[in-house]
């Protein structure tokens, strides 16, 4: 815990776990408040929220999740996997997607369910 001039600010670590699982650590300062409207015992009490926090986040870091449209699942699923298909499905496939991109386009992929 700091007292810069004149407010109390802490500075606590969050750590996660990136798209690939690497695990990352964030430094975050926050401020607690003025320091002539608190003293520097109510200054650490306040700031004892955040570390637990940031101790807490240490033990068990979140996953980040990662997530994509529905419209680059469409365009990378036409690209990679539309190929492998019989030439005579190419044109039907290619017209289900493009009707499907306008309904769901920017859509996440993990919203879409039964109900669309």
């Amino acid at each position: 815990m700091n007292k810069t001039k004149k407010l109390w600010t802490v500075t606590v670590a969050r750590y996660t776990r990136d798209a690939n699982g690497v695990e990352r650590r964030k430094r975050k300062p926050t401020i607690l408040g003025l320091t002539e409207m608190m003293t520097k015992q109510e200054a650490r009490r306040a700031a004892r929220v955040y570390i637990d926090q940031a101790n807490a986040s240490a033990f068990n870091p979140t996953q980040e999740q990662k997530f994509t449209t529905f419209e680059a699942f469409a365009d990378v699923w036409e690209q990679d996997y539309l190929s492998l298909s019989k030439p005579s499905t190419h044109a039907s496939m290619r017209g289900h997607v493009k009707r499907l991109k306008e309904h769901f386009g920017p859509k996440e992929m993990r919203r879409i369910d039964a109900g669309g």
